[in-house]
């Protein structure tokens, strides 16, 4: 079994370890920028622009809430249906039956499919309005990202070497977040 080292005292080349530190390095350096990218793109939407950005926000959540009702809705009124249409053949199994229970049970079953249908396309319609209005929002702040010193997606994009995107994101995180 060859040894590499002993107690701390490498035996492996200067080439080796070198690679070795460098290749530690630049997966850090990777994992760092995704890191402050993420950092990047949240301030982006926010500095310089807080309340506009806060405006779009409560939109899109009050969207989001309006569709969980809505999906609830819808849900439970299915529900409902799938209840009727057993109650319907559970009343056809009976040797009598009552005209007017089963115009009755119909009838129900028709209003919360009916309701059920409304409130699924409510929640898509509440959902895509969600998404339209944090879109805009995006929009909106990278059109004034360069003026507010952000990077774009086309900014990162453009740069040709790791490196240079490595420099711009510790650029920002330094001036936003460290001082």
């Amino acid at each position: 079994m060859p040894v590499s080292a002993i107690q701390n005292v490498s035996f492996a080349s200067k080439k080796a370890k070198a690679a070795e530190e460098n290749t530690e390095k630049k997966s850090d350096k990777y994992f760092k920028w995704i890191s402050q990218n993420q950092v990047n793109d949240t301030l982006k939407l926010s500095v310089g622009r807080e309340v506009e950005d806060g405006k779009y926000k409560a939109a899109s959540g009050a969207a989001v809430l309006g569709a969980f009702v809505a999906g609830m809705t819808s849900w439970f009124k299915t529900l409902k249906v799938m209840d009727l249409a057993f109650d319907a053949k559970m009343l056809a199994g009976e040797p009598v039956v009552d005209a007017a229970k089963v115009g009755n049970i119909g009838k129900q079953m028709a209003k919360n499919k009916n309701i059920a249908k409304g409130a699924f396309f409510v929640t898509l319609g509440l959902l895509a309005i969600s998404t339209f209005i944090e879109n805009t929002n995006k929009a909106k702040a990278n059109a004034t990202a360069r003026q507010r010193g952000f990077s774009t997606i086309q900014d990162m994009a453009s740069m040709k070497k790791n490196e240079e995107v490595y420099e711009k994101t510790d650029a920002i995180y330094n001036n936003f977040i460290k001082s």
